[in-house]
């Protein structure tokens, strides 16, 4: 079996939106003079460390290229593949996270389709669920709370989906 991919978001999954306090285990980071601190775990490091070391994190989140510059260096991340979003606007009918059509889009393009994947992200619902549960690869979704972000039982789900491939 081919190694899995991990989608992972940024906002609302390994930083979490800011709610009046600072949620266990995170601290506010400021990654540069032009952006607003950011609410970053150290403990997602290590975490992300070891599911690199058994599957292919891709950056899936609105700050496209800029995770690389901003966030994965901070996590300790070598430059990672990014999903671009050309619209990040619901389309007119759309139900779910804006975000589904141009990850199919992505699996589909890069001849990705036989690979397993996990998608880690805040705003994926049940109809995103719904609408990938043809997906011809083993794949699966965890959907974070926006204001917890990204769980140690979260990681452990993934890394348990990924042994039992």
């Amino acid at each position: 079996m081919p190694r899995p991919f991990i989608l992972l978001d940024v906002d609302g999954c390994l930083a979490p939106y800011p709610i009046g306090y600072v949620p266990d285990g995170f601290e506010p980071v400021f990654l540069s003079e032009s952006v607003p601190p950011v609410l970053l775990a150290q403990r997602h490091r290590a975490a992300l460390g070891r599911l690199a070391e058994r599957a292919d994190l891709v950056w899936c989140t609105a700050w496209e290229h800029e995770a690389n510059h901003y966030i994965g260096p901070w996590l300790g991340l070598p430059p990672l593949p990014v999903i671009a979003f050309d619209d990040m606007r619901y389309q007119a009918g759309d139900r779910g996270c804006w975000k589904t059509r141009t990850v199919e889009a992505w699996l589909a393009e890069h001849n990705r389709a036989d690979r397993p994947w996990v998608w880690l992200d805040d705003e994926i619902t049940p109809a995103d669920e719904e609408r990938l549960a043809g997906h011809p690869a083993p794949h699966l979704l965890v959907g974070t709370d926006p204001f917890v972000g990204l769980t140690d039982l979260d990681v452990r789900r993934v890394e348990d989906w990924i042994g039992s491939l």
